[in-house]
């Protein structure tokens, strides 16, 4: 991903909004903390990255793996898919 492409990302991402005083007061607001920080922890858990917005705006970014396996059936003669259990 070009450095263009990543900055028309985040200048595409609605702008969050800051208290009626204009000051980023929610960042020593207990609630606010705990909900990004879970927030967080999951997507760092999950291998995804992190945007942390001046504004309090958390923006994660990731990529789901897919994995599939496939298997020669001689007697089919053919590649088959082989079924995996699914991820816990």
């Amino acid at each position: 991903m070009s450095d263009s492409s990543i900055k028309d990302l985040i200048n595409s991402i609605p702008k969050g909004t800051k208290n009626k005083s204009g000051n980023n007061d929610f960042i020593n607001d207990e609630n606010y903390i705990d909900a990004s920080e879970e927030i967080i922890k999951d997507a760092l858990k999950n291998g995804f990255d992190v945007i942390h917005m001046e504004n309090g705006d958390i923006i994660t970014t990731g990529t789901k793996v897919i994995i599939t396996q496939y298997h020669w059936d001689s007697e089919k003669k053919k590649m088959v898919k082989v079924m995996s259990k699914a991820k816990e």
